[in-house]
């Protein structure tokens, strides 16, 4: 818990420090995207099997890496080169396989949801930066945080269990944008996200935005 309140503190400065930059004669700027792409854990099912087998599970899993996600996002530039953003995603559970005697099954999906590779929504505020590098291409390097929730279901022949997990997180990421046509723009870029201290994934996508107000660049 001091951890997630120490990683939302060091972004909330970030935020603040880069909303110090701002100057009163920019002219302010808002857009809307949508994003979408593949996604990419570090839990294998050897490692997951252990963690269960520590919590007295004597099961052995398997776990695909590889999913896919999507999500939308709107932002409003405080700078012609900054800006903040504020995001919702959606992560497709990991394929999962579980052989063994799981023992209490209640037990079970709660640990589960614990150890498993974070899935479900999640909302998240970030800094942008906008750092040109042609006239219609830029890059987006990004920093921010995000609450995450999913829920663990595990059908038995005895019924169906079902568990929730929620948590705070750290986000970065760097897209590159091409404004096809005044206003419009498509991306393409990865985040890393940390749900937890010993998790990491990461998103690689595609996205179309579209910006409102503003000089443009």
């Amino acid at each position: 818990m001091r951890a997630s309140l120490g990683c939302w503190a060091c972004v909330a400065a970030a935020l603040l420090a880069l909303a110090g930059a701002a100057r009163a004669e920019d002219a302010p700027s808002f857009y809307v995207g949508a994003l979408g792409g593949f996604t990419w854990v570090n839990q294998d099912g050897s490692r997951l099997s252990k963690d269960l087998q520590a919590r007295g599970h004597n099961v052995t899993a398997a776990v695909d890496d590889t999913a896919h996600g999507a999500g939308v996002y709107g932002g409003w530039d405080i700078t012609p080169r900054v800006a903040l953003e504020a995001g919702a995603l959606w992560l497709k559970q990991n394929g999962l396989a579980i052989a063994g005697s799981t023992g209490d099954v209640a037990s079970f999906t709660h640990d589960l949801s614990q150890l498993r590779p974070v899935a479900g929504w999640s909302f998240s505020l970030a800094a942008r930066a906008r750092v040109p590098l042609a006239p219609d291409v830029a890059l987006l390097p990004k920093l921010g945080g995000y609450w995450w929730t999913q829920k663990s279901t595990f059908d038995t022949g005895a019924g169906s269990f079902t568990d929730r997990d929620h948590g705070v997180g750290l986000l970065a990421g760097v897209a590159l944008s091409w404004e096809v046509v005044r206003h419009l723009e498509l991306g393409a870029g990865v985040e890393l996200l940390r749900p937890r201290s010993h998790d990491l994934g990461a998103i690689a996508y595609g996205s179309v935005e579209y910006r409102f107000g503003g000089a443009g660049r």
